[in-house]
């Protein structure tokens, strides 16, 4: 099948400073493809083109069987590149695929994928020190043309990858956001699809998303779906918060568990796990500090939870894409909630947090828990030459 030739954009044009998040054309992409009685084919490194061959009765299209993943990979002070925690990533897209009927890609394969996907484009990763990554997006859908709503006999998985910027840096550093409470629309019911990482669950929170940035709220929070009482997560990202230890001023950030803040995240099923949210989970936990993994009531957040607290220390989204956004004001019809007094800036714990998530990424502080893949990094040679 003919397909538009595109030019990938040459690397010396790229302005690294001012790298945003949006799609760029590079050298190759990655594919592999499955069918019932082949199994899983080698892997294609396909240049030229942002472009791929599909049925026009394709079932990725029709009936939604796709999901994705997303992850980053950084060019450390070695001039090496290492992926965060991609072992993640091949677990959660199985699982996803798995919900919507498709073969899901063996982690061994997922991982070479992906490294050789950075492999031939290792010109794209930003240089160390600019606070930009090379955005890793790996791609699973059913690829076989038919009418009948059954799982695909063919399943394709692509893995592209695009240079993005450091999101707080364009923004004039990290700022404080509002969200809306929105209750017109549940994003995931209890028993369904919300903890897969599906295109299905991302389209239909568009409509929420675009009329809260409307009324000048860039992120959307959902609630429980069942009875609107627990929080659930925000739009694109997970719900986290921290209350500070009781006696204001008291405690070390690396202090006892007496005097340390304690970190708080919903277990819902109907979440998206990410790795960042997991991530950040282990942190609290290496720095000593309380983990509650719980369902969180909405009467918590706003402070009327009829225990005497007012509220939690902060609030924060957190994801792929930024680590860590920090949430001032949460609106919920006529309720309005201010966080750490609606300040804009991260407090202490949630910047520690931060900070220590960055520094690891970009190699500058010392990976003592496995987190960057492979460990001796990516030169741009092919994996065989560098055993």
């Amino acid at each position: 099948m003919s397909l538009p030739q595109s030019q990938a954009t040459d690397p010396k044009s790229i302005d690294w400073a001012n790298l945003g998040f949006s799609y760029v054309q590079t050298k190759s992409f990655v594919r592999h493809v499955w069918r019932a009685d082949q199994g899983w084919s080698e892997a294609e490194l396909v240049q030229g083109t942002s472009y791929i061959p599909m049925h026009v009765a394709t079932s990725g299209l029709h009936y939604g069987q796709n999901c994705f993943e997303g992850l980053k990979a950084f060019r450390g002070p070695d001039g090496r590149v290492r992926l965060f925690r991609p072992e993640l990533n091949a677990t959660r897209l199985g699982e996803s695929a798995v919900k919507v009927g498709m073969e899901p890609p063996p982690e061994d394969l997922f991982l070479k994928a992906c490294r050789l996907a950075v492999e031939d484009n290792i010109e794209y990763v930003p240089p160390h020190g600019s606070g930009g990554a090379l955005y890793v997006r790996p791609l699973l859908y059913g690829s076989e043309g038919q009418l009948s709503v059954d799982p695909s006999p063919e399943v394709t998985f692509i893995v592209f990858v695009v240079p993005v910027g450091d999101y707080y840096k364009g923004s004039g550093g990290v700022r404080g956001v509002d969200a809306l409470v929105d209750e017109q629309f549940d994003r995931a019911a209890p028993l369904g699809s919300g903890s897969a990482k599906l295109g299905g669950n991302y389209a239909p929170c568009l409509p929420s998303a675009i009329a809260a940035k409307r009324r000048g709220f860039p992120i959307s929070l959902y609630l429980d779906a069942k009875s609107h009482t627990y929080v659930e997560e925000f739009t694109t990202s997970n719900f986290i918060a921290l209350n500070h230890p009781s006696t204001p001023g008291q405690g070390k950030i690396e202090g006892s568990s007496d005097s340390a803040p304690t970190f708080i995240t919903p277990n819902s099923r109907s979440i998206l796990r990410s790795t960042t949210r997991r991530t950040l989970c282990e942190l609290a936990t290496y720095f000593g500090w309380k983990v509650e993994e719980r369902p969180v009531a909405w009467s918590e957040v706003s402070g009327q939870a009829g225990d005497g607290s007012d509220g939690f220390s902060e609030v924060a989204a957190c994801g792929t894409a930024v680590v860590i956004t920090p949430v001032k004001r949460l609106v919920r019809g006529d309720q309005e909630v201010l966080v750490n007094g609606g300040a804009s800036t991260m407090g202490p714990y949630m910047q520690k947090l931060y900070d220590t998530v960055r520094a690891i990424q970009s190699g500058t502080q010392e990976d003592i828990h496995g987190w960057l893949w492979p460990a001796q990094g990516i030169t741009g040679t092919s994996s065989k030459d560098e055993e």
